[in-house]
C-alpha cells in the first residue's frame, strides 16, 4: 500500500538537503536536480541560495 511504501522511503528533512547537500553538488548536477521535485527547484532557484557560498564549498571539495 502507499502507506507502507512511504514508511520504507528514507526521509531527509528539507533543511538538511538545502543547507548541507545541495551546496556540495556541482553546478551541472544542481541544474539537473531542479527537475527532481518542486521543493528542490524552489530551493535551487531561491534568491537566498547564495552562489558565492556554493562556489566556496566547491573549492574545498576539489
Amino acid at each position: 500500500t502507499k502507506m507502507e511504501m512511504e514508511m520504507q522511503t528514507p526521509y531527509l528533512p528539507p533543511e538538511i538537503v538545502v543547507s548541507l547537500i545541495l551546496p556540495r553538488l556541482p553546478v551541472r548536477s544542481l541544474l539537473r536536480f531542479r527537475c527532481v521535485c518542486q521543493a528542490w527547484q524552489s530551493a535551487i532557484d531561491d534568491d537566498d541560495y547564495c552562489p558565492r557560498e556554493h562556489l566556496r564549498l566547491q573549492s574545498h571539495v576539489q
